[in-house]
């Protein structure tokens, strides 16, 4: 078994938000599975802030795609109901979705890391070297 980071791995890991505090809890306690590859809560800072955080180590990027029922600077910067972001590679998806929606575990598709460029609804708020 291999522990969560709380940065991103690798480009092409898929991004999920964590919504409960039940989902939340098992992530705590889980994170010496091999579920998933990265989590974080999402700072006081919001979800923008906390996506760069995870993106450092590595020198990775991401790319998003916002809610609809939010503004988007609400979205990145301000408070949401979700409380989480996990990050998972192509071998963990397929369980860690089959087990967060077996038990109800709220999670939502947030998009997914990439080689080094931020960008949100396709548009880019720069790269990782400009947030050092």
């Amino acid at each position: 078994m291999k522990k969560a980071q709380n940065y991103f791995q690798s480009k092409g890991e898929t991004l999920y938000l964590l919504k409960s505090k039940e989902a939340e809890q098992y992530m705590r306690d889980a994170a010496n599975t091999d579920y998933v590859s990265c989590y974080r809560k999402i700072g006081s800072e919001g979800l923008f802030q906390t996506l760069v955080e995870c993106s450092k180590q590595q020198q990775l990027g991401f790319e998003i795609e916002t809610l609809l029922e939010f503004d988007t600077d609400e979205f990145l910067k301000g408070k949401t109901a979700f409380i989480g972001v996990i990050s998972v590679n192509d071998d963990q998806e397929k369980d860690f979705v089959a087990f967060m929606l077996n038990r109800n575990l709220g999670i939502t598709l947030l998009g997914h890391v990439t080689k080094g460029e931020f960008r949100v609804d396709g548009k880019s708020y720069g790269f990782v070297q400009d947030y050092a």
